[in-house]
C-alpha cells in the first residue's frame, strides 16, 4: 500500500466518528420534521409529542410510534370520539394531557386501546358526565385529573378497572351528592380531591371501599355539614382530612369515632364556636387541629381544649393566621392564648390582670405589632420610597447638568462621575419602583410587559453600574 493510500485510510478512520455523529444528528432532524405532525413539537429521544397551543380542532395523525408522552393542552377539540387515539396511530401513551381543550363530550370508547396509560389529565374542560366503561382496561393508570369541569354526578362503576389508581382529582366540579358505591374499585387510591363542589352531605360509607386512602380534601363545599350524633366517615385509613370553608357549626367525638388514625384535621373558616375536649380521646394521633377563622367562644369549655393543645403540642394555627376569640366581648378579637390568663368558677370564666398583653407564642413582639399596624407601616414605607426617589433623582440630574453644561468640568475624572450619576439615576427610577411594588404586594400587578421591561432595565443597570465602577 502506497503512503498516499495509508494517509487516506488514516484520515477516514479519524473522520469516521465525526461523520457518524453528524449523520445521526441529520437523521434525528429529518425524523422530527418528517414524522412530527404540523404545529407540534417532537422529541424522538424522549418519545414526547407536544401539540399544545396548536389551534387543533381534531387529533393529528402520528406516522411513527412509540410516543410515550402526549401534550394536547389548549386546543379546541370539542369532543373525543370512539377510538380517537388508536385511529390516529397514537396508542403507546404513558402520559396524556388534554387540559383546556373545550371538550364537551367523551365517547365511552375514546380511550380504548390505551392500555399503557399511567396518567391522564382532563382538567379545565366542559363535559358534564363520564359514562361507565370510559376507563375500562386501564389497569396501569395511577393518576386521573378531572378538576374544573361540570361533572354533576358519578355513575355507579365509573372507576371500576382502575385498580392501580393512586390519586384522583375531582375538585371544582358540580357534584352535589355521592352514592355509597361511587368509588367502588379504587382499592389503591391514596389521595382524593373533592374540594369546591356542591356537596351538602355525605353517605358515611362512601369511602369504605378505599382501604389505602390517606388524604381526603373536602374543603370549599360551602353547604357541607357533618353529623354530630353519628359518625361522619367510616374509614380507618385517612390520616389527613381537610374540611375548611364549609358549613360546619358543631363537631363531636361521635363525628370522628370511625376515623381514629387522623393526624391532621382542618376545620378552618367554618362556624364553630367551640370544640368538645373528648375529641382528643377519640383521635389519639392528632397533631394538627386547624381552627382559625371560626367565631370561637373563649369560655370554660374552650379553656380545656386550649390546655390540652398546650400540653400535647397540637398545632392549631399559623404565624400569620392565628386563633382569635369572638366572644366574650372582653377578649373579642384577641388571640385565644388569653385563655392562659383565665380561671373558671362554676362555669364562669374570668381573666386575670395582664391578659391584654398576651401575644401569640409563634409571633415575636415586633412582628405581632407590625401585623396589627400593617397599614401604618405601608404608609411610612411609601413616604421613605418617595423621599429616596425625589432626592436621588434630583441630585443625580443636578450633577449631570453641572458637568455637561460647564465646559470647564469636561475632565476625565468627571466623565467617570457622569457614568456613576447615570447608573444611580437608573437605579433610583427603576429599582426604587420595583422594590416598593415587591414589598407592598404579594404578586406582580402591572402586567407581563412591564414585568419584562423592568427586569431588563434592572439587569442593564447592574451591568452598567459594574462597568462604571471598573472604569
Amino acid at each position: 500500500m502506497s503512503s498516499r493510500s495509508r494517509i487516506i485510510s488514516v484520515a477516514l478512520l479519524l473522520l469516521a466518528p465525526a461523520l457518524i455523529f453528524w449523520m445521526w444528528l441529520l437523521t434525528l432532524a429529518i425524523h422530527s420534521s418528517w414524522f412530527c405532525p404540523h404545529g407540534c413539537w417532537c422529541d424522538p429521544e424522549q418519545a414526547v409529542l407536544d401539540c399544545s397551543h396548536a389551534a387543533l380542532k381534531q387529533l393529528p395523525h402520528v406516522y411513527h410510534s412509540p410516543t410515550y408522552k402526549v401534550n394536547l393542552d389548549h386546543n379546541n377539540l370539542s369532543e373525543l370520539g370512539k377510538k380517537i387515539f388508536t385511529s390516529k396511530n397514537i396508542f403507546r401513551i404513558e402520559e396524556l394531557s388534554l387540559s383546556n381543550c373545550n371538550i364537551l363530550y367523551i365517547d365511552v370508547d375514546a380511550f380504548n386501546g390505551l392500555v399503557l396509560l399511567g396518567e391522564l389529565s382532563l382538567r379545565h374542560n366542559l363535559f358534564t358526565e363520564l359514562k361507565v366503561g370510559t376507563f375500562e382496561n386501564m389497569t396501569n393508570m395511577n393518576g386521573l385529573h378531572l378538576a374544573n369541569n361540570r361533572i354533576e354526578n358519578l355513575e355507579i362503576g365509573i372507576f371500576e378497572g382502575l385498580v392501580s389508581l393512586e390519586w384522583l382529582n375531582l375538585e371544582h366540579n358540580l357534584l352535589n351528592s355521592l352514592r355509597s358505591d361511587a368509588f367502588v374499585g379504587l382499592n389503591n387510591l391514596n389521595m382524593l380531591w373533592l374540594s369546591h363542589n356542591r356537596l351538602s352531605t355525605l353517605h358515611p360509607d362512601v369511602f369504605v371501599h378505599m382501604t389505602k386512602l390517606n388524604y381526603l380534601y373536602l374543603n370549599g363545599n360551602e353547604e357541607l355539614q357533618i353529623p354530630s350524633n353519628s359518625y361522619f366517615l367510616n374509614i380507618q385509613t385517612v390520616e389527613e382530612l381537610y374540611i375548611s370553608d364549609c358549613n360546619i357549626s358543631l363537631v363531636t367525638p361521635k363525628s370522628f369515632e370511625n376515623a381514629t388514625r387522623l393526624r391532621v384535621l382542618d376545620l378552618r373558616n367554618n362556624h364553630l364556636k367551640t370544640i368538645d375536649e373528648n375529641i382528643f380521646i377519640v383521635l389519639p394521633r392528632l397533631t394538627d387541629l386547624l381552627l382559625y377563622g371560626n367565631p370561637l367562644e373563649c369560655d370554660c369549655g374552650l379553656l380545656d381544649v386550649w390546655r390540652w393543645c398546650q400540653e400535647h403540642d397540637i398545632e392549631v394555627g399559623k404565624k400569620t393566621e392565628i386563633l382569635r376569640c369572638e366572644s366574650p366581648e372582653q377578649v373579642s378579637g384577641m388571640w385565644w392564648g388569653v385563655l392562659g390568663k383565665a380561671q373558671c368558677t362554676n362555669q364562669n370564666i374570668t381573666f386575670q390582670e395582664g391578659y391584654k398583653a398576651v401575644i401569640p407564642n409563634s409571633v415575636k413582639g415586633n412582628d405581632f405589632y407590625f401585623a396589627r399596624y400593617d397599614n401604618i407601616v405601608k404608609y411610612v414605607q411609601l413616604v421613605i420610597y418617595i423621599f429616596l426617589f425625589i432626592f436621588g433623582a434630583i441630585g443625580n440630574v443636578v450633577v449631570l447638568v453641572v458637568i455637561i453644561f460647564n465646559s470647564e468640568k469636561h475632565t476625565m475624572s468627571n466623565v467617570y462621575i457622569i457614568n456613576l450619576a447615570l447608573s444611580d439615576l437608573i437605579s433610583v427610577t427603576v429599582d426604587t419602583i420595583l422594590s416598593y411594588i415587591e414589598d407592598s404586594s404579594e404578586s406582580w400587578q402591572l402586567g407581563e410587559l412591564l414585568c419584562k421591561m423592568f427586569g431588563f432595565l434592572r439587569s442593564c443597570n447592574t451591568e452598567y453600574l459594574y462597568i462604571s465602577y471598573l472604569l
